[in-house]
């Protein structure tokens, strides 16, 4: 891009000086900004760089008027980010990079398929970008068009040029942004995150340039979510960052539905991991998301192939978060078990001096406590181990039947109605004749209801389920348990009619 096409360099609101030496290095590295070797990619011009500096700005309002307000050098360090940490994507010439070498490719860098050079910059241009930033310093033809000096600070520039697309998770994440002496490193990386991941807009996805290009179903995903992110706007008052969407009129609500739940949670991740330093500093943000709710809008509908895509991505990734959360309890469980084998063992080295019943009891309490920690097998098989009709015979009824319902329950549960069943049958007569305990009769009466309908034992449901109806503790309840009955009665009829005319 000829200099003279450049748009006119933001305000850099906050910096009182050494304006110059950042529009130096804007006008730069704009031409290698605006090579667009990643078709695939939405804008990354200097454009999308200087709408980063302009959010920064937004985000940092309420710091720059306290006393913990960034510094000159943190400033230039942050805004000279925003030009640098995504050069790398733009260096088609890649090859010669350590970076590129030490991969060790089989086939050169030059013999290899042009997606194949894209995919790479894709997943490495942060290292690349700093690569080439420590090889612009006091270089007599710097790769990046400016030959970097110490003012600029280029190592830590380089730093957050590699953080920014790291798991923040990761122990090269926190070395490159550990603090040194007068720069607030975890800071600046979390503003210039935060900025990047905002600056997500319809003004960097063209529909009619997407049109031109042979974009997959994938990166068409990308470039439709941008185009319908309107707006991002920064409320000081309230602290709040909203996150716009506009959608066409007759598919508000459909698009609603889809679109929001793919770009929000890793922007709303992203904050919540950025909190805590930010508070440290005395200000913060919380995020959210609106939809423009107006009578007439003017943007696309995307194809349905691409809306499809999309459903298919939020499944995807309501799969992971679901694979992660079980990862995350199997880990707490185990590390929660010395606590539990503990409780056994001390139970067991005191059975002589306990009854029976007492020893039933604690084994239940501590059952509930597996189960509740979602070791739902040991839960139920450590209550089994106890559960003794010899045992049971000498506790009160209420409790017999309690201790009945937590294992029939278990079962249950771990889709065994067999087991449950067995279990709830053997305490039939005591849950008839204990009247004085309505609320145990009619959880009692309730389950074993269930317990059939898993068994297809519809006609005994229904008997179960009018036990239950008759010890309903409100109408809601009652009437609850009295339509799942006429389903069941429906059912059950149905069933029969077929029987006599088979």
């Amino acid at each position: 891009m000829p200099s003279n096409q450049i748009p006119q360099p933001p305000a850099f609101k906050y910096l009182k000086g050494r304006t110059s030496h950042l529009e130096q290095l804007r006008s730069a590295v704009a031409p290698i900004l605006s090579n667009r070797v990643l078709t695939n990619f939405t804008d990354h011009s200097v454009t999308h760089s200087d709408s980063i500096t302009e959010l920064i700005d937004a985000l940092i309002e309420p710091l720059q008027a306290s006393k913990h307000a960034l510094s000159e050098q943190e400033l230039t360090i942050l805004y000279a980010s925003c030009y640098l940490h995504d050069i790398g994507m733009h260096y088609e010439n890649a090859g010669e990079t350590t970076t590129i070498r030490n991969l060790n490719l089989k086939t050169s860098w030059a013999e290899l398929l042009e997606n194949e050079r894209r995919n790479l910059l894709r997943k490495y241009h942060h290292l690349i970008s700093a690569e080439m930033i420590i090889a612009s310093v006091r270089a007599e033809n710097p790769i990046i068009g400016l030959q970097m000096t110490d003012q600029y600070k280029p190592d830590l520039i380089a730093s957050l040029s590699e953080a920014q697309n790291l798991s923040i998770e990761s122990e090269r994440y926190r070395e490159l942004t550990t603090d040194v002496a007068g720069i607030r490193m975890r800071l600046l990386s979390g503003l210039l995150r935060l900025a990047d991941i905002l600056e997500e807009s319809h003004r960097r996805a063209s529909p009619q340039q997407a049109r031109t290009l042979q974009l997959d179903l994938t990166s068409q995903t990308h470039w439709w979510r941008h185009y319908y992110t309107s707006n991002v706007t920064v409320d000081q008052t309230h602290r709040l960052v909203t996150v716009w969407f506009d959608f066409p009129t007759d598919r508000r609500a459909e698009y609603s539905n889809v679109v929001p739940q793919l770009q929000m949670p890793w922007i709303e991740n992203e904050f919540n991991y950025h909190a805590p330093v930010f508070h440290q500093y005395g200000f913060g943000w919380s995020v959210t998301h609106a939809i423009q709710n107006t009578a007439y809008s003017s943007v696309a509908t995307m194809p349905d192939s691409v809306l499809s895509e999309m459903w298919k991505q939020v499944l995807r990734q309501r799969k992971s978060e679901d694979d992660e959360r079980k990862y995350e309890s199997l880990q707490h469980f185990r590390r929660s078990m010395p606590s539990f084998d503990r409780r056994i063992s001390e139970i067991e080295k005191k059975r002589e001096t306990m009854s029976a019943e007492e020893h039933l009891k604690e084994i239940s309490a501590i059952s509930n406590d597996l189960w509740e920690m979602g070791a739902k097998r040991s839960a139920s098989e450590l209550l089994v181990s106890a559960y003794k009709d010899e045992i049971l015979n000498s506790l009160p009824s209420a409790e017999r039947i309690n201790i009945g319902i937590q294992l029939a329950s278990m079962f249950s549960e771990q889709g065994d109605p067999r087991r449950a069943i067995g279990v709830l049958q053997g305490l039939q007569q005591i849950a008839v004749e204990i009247s004085d305990n309505q609320d145990t009769q009619f959880v009692f009466w309730k389950i074993f209801a269930k317990t059939l309908v898993a068994l297809c034992d519809y006609k005994g449901a229904i008997e179960a389920f009018q036990q239950a109806i008759e010890l309903a503790p409100h109408d809601e309840k009652r009437n609850e348990l009295e339509a799942q009955v006429a389903e069941l009665q429906l059912l059950y009829g149905e069933l029969e009619s077929l029987a006599s005319t088979s």
